[in-house]
């Protein structure tokens, strides 16, 4: 029978060559690194996600597929689009005014990656859903149930950017914002897909008011500017600013991260200018590099329960406004049950990080308290 003594001193050598291997190959290996990544659901609820509206009609639906065309018809999967914008375009020209829900179906190749893809959208109707998901996805459906989660991987589209330089901070390279300045609510689905190698945000959920979207069950892997080194900072793998209502549910966050000198503005949700009462729960989080979680200016009673966090942050949950810009402590937020296993740098981690009183500019009118600034229990905190 193995000694254990034997075995405790081998696996410490083995770590310390990993670490010392991986650094001579020009990487960084972190505290924590070499665990393996769980890919499965963590969500444990039977909450109905889908909301779909009640129209008479079925979904209308678009599929996209390797070797698809953005002219073709896009309305079976034997003549599918090739990109995301090219649905939005043959969309609008099939629903100019939608007026039933729209899924757009996306082939899983293997794990072969739709690559390069940006997409601004901006055609929705506040009264139905548009969803994007794997073309063998239904409702209710688990990882477990389909073949596996469409990649789009932006590298080629990110190298392209303009660098930042001493004059310019460089440009942004983002997978999805939605753009819906004027509508009420834009009701976008998102079930689950891969994001990979974009520099400053995955999914930016983005002046769509009323919001009401839902990113589930998607991955979102290597954003920031450590994997493009010459590029302006990231900032979150989801961004949601002025929206409100919206669920970020059953997600994995790996290996969002910046740069050293850059670290702390990179986020896994990032709930920013006037968005609240959303909710980010049972989502994974491994590697992030800057706080995983922050809420800034007003953003109000927002809900972030039940997450597991490693080697994240030098806190959990920010609330962190800007001087100089008018800008307003957060309000009412709550931050509970989670499971917080190390901050980014291997040591224990803070659960709530505030800026201190006063407020960065309290002429604001819109700085009126609302109560509490965060509400906090049932966390727990260990390292290692």
């Amino acid at each position: 029978m193995p000694n254990p003594a034997r075995r405790n001193v081998l696996a410490r050598w083995i770590a310390v060559f990993l670490v010392v291997y991986h650094a001579g190959c020009g990487g960084t290996l972190l505290p924590g690194e070499e665990q393996d990544d769980f890919d499965g659901d963590l969500d444990e609820s039977d909450e109905q996600l889908d909301e779909r509206q009640v129209s008479g009609a079925p979904p209308f639906r678009l599929y996209v597929a390797h070797g698809g065309n953005d002219g073709a018809d896009g309305r079976w999967s034997g003549a599918p689009l090739a990109t995301l914008a090219g649905a939005q375009a043959r969309l609008r020209s099939y629903l100019p005014t939608i007026n039933r829900n729209v899924e757009i179906r996306i082939a899983y190749d293997g794990g072969k990656a739709y690559r390069g893809q940006e997409v601004v959208w901006s055609h929705m109707s506040p009264d139905h859903t548009i969803s994007f998901m794997p073309s063998d996805y239904g409702p209710g459906m688990r990882l477990s149930d389909i073949a596996g989660r469409p990649l789009f991987d932006g590298k080629s589209l990110c190298e392209k950017k303009a660098p930042e330089t001493s004059k310019s901070a460089g440009e942004h390279c983002k997978f999805f914002v939605i753009d819906g300045r004027s509508r009420p609510a834009s009701r976008l689905r998102f079930y689950y897909l891969s994001i990979t190698h974009y520099t400053t945000t995955g999914i930016a959920l983005h002046n769509s008011g009323e919001g009401r979207n839902v990113v589930y069950g998607c991955k979102f892997m290597k954003i920031g500017n450590l994997y493009f080194p010459k590029q302006r900072a990231g900032y979150t793998a989801i961004g949601i600013s002025s929206s409100d209502h919206n669920r970020i549910r059953n997600n994995h966050f790996v290996d969002i991260r910046n740069k050293v000198a850059d670290n702390r503005f990179m986020h896994a949700v990032y709930m920013n200018v006037l968005s609240s009462d959303n909710t980010v729960t049972y989502n994974n989080v491994l590697r992030v590099s800057g706080d995983p979680f922050k809420v800034r200016h007003y953003s109000n009673r927002n809900r972030i329960t039940h997450n597991t966090l490693r080697y994240a942050g030098v806190a959990a949950f920010l609330d962190w406004p800007e001087g100089g810009r008018k800008e307003c402590f957060s309000w009412e937020n709550v931050f509970s049950n989670n499971a917080i296993h190390c901050g980014y740098n291997g040591t224990k981690s803070a659960t709530v990080k505030l800026r201190p009183p006063p407020e960065p500019d309290n002429g604001n009118p819109l700085c009126v308290p609302l109560g509490k600034r965060v509400r906090s229990s049932g966390n727990t905190v260990s390292c290692p």
